[in-house]
């Protein structure tokens, strides 16, 4: 198990403005990419999500936000701390099945593993994904809503949405599995995504793929489905039912 990426307020905060000037030293972040010192930012504001301080429309009594040692946004930390991350976020997948199907349930929607299911899923997360009150606005990187900054709890909600994806589609295609992007055996995985993965097909006899994997992300795609909700080419829009069709 990999040590906390994250250290505390105050030295998050040296370890980003030594990052800005001496972008080799210490911090393989910002060794691998200097230009995305927001991204970084991102990885130490994580705390916020269970500090909320604006006033909200929308409260979840009987939720609770999940938690782990290191920041959520695991698609921008260093491999060691990104594979710790997804460890502990698979450890606690039947907690937070649990936790989201409950809130989703309580706003009346029937949590099964079909498009129909799904698309009102994704109706209810686009009403959830609202703008940060918060004093410092938690950015994120994912495409669609990288322009401004969303309620911190929203991040909670999606992550817990794309395990509940994940899973809806690993119970309809057995044979498809959960994998972080360093363990995949191919060269330059990280190019393909670095959130979690659902690959969707065996993996090699020969030790590494020779072609790119046939896969999805699905905190990506409940990201941009839930950003597009208003299209009816919204990426999960019959996504289910298309699985499992090779």
């Amino acid at each position: 198990m990999a040590n906390s990426y994250r250290f505390n307020a105050l030295l998050d905060s040296l370890r980003l403005v030594r990052g800005v000037f001496l972008p080799t030293k210490m911090d393989p972040y910002i060794e691998r990419w200097p230009a995305r010192v927001r991204d970084r930012q991102n990885l130490f504001q994580w705390s916020m999500i269970l500090q909320e301080t604006g006033s909200y429309t929308e409260h979840y009594p009987n939720y609770s936000p999940y938690q782990s040692s290191q920041p959520l946004l695991m698609q921008h930390l260093p491999e060691r701390y990104g594979r710790d991350a997804f460890s502990h976020w698979m450890n606690a997948k039947a907690v937070r099945i649990q936790q989201i199907t409950t809130l989703l349930e309580s706003d009346g929607i029937r949590v099964e593993a079909s498009d129909e299911c799904w698309q009102r899923i994704i109706e209810w997360m686009s009403q959830q994904w609202v703008p940060s009150q918060e004093p410092v606005a938690v950015q994120h990187a994912n495409p669609g809503f990288h322009e401004i900054g969303r309620r911190p709890i929203s991040y909670s909600l999606l992550y817990d949405l794309g395990l509940l994806l994940g899973e809806h589609a690993i119970e309809l295609c057995p044979h498809y599995q959960w994998m972080y992007w360093g363990d995949v055996p191919m060269t330059d995985a990280h190019a393909l995504g670095r959130t979690p993965w659902v690959l969707c097909e065996p993996l090699p006899e020969s030790g590494t793929f020779t072609s790119t994997p046939k896969r999805f992300l699905p905190v990506d795609l409940v990201s941009m489905s839930a950003g597009n909700v208003r299209n009816r080419n919204s990426s999960v829009n019959q996504f289910l039912s298309s699985l499992c069709k090779d």
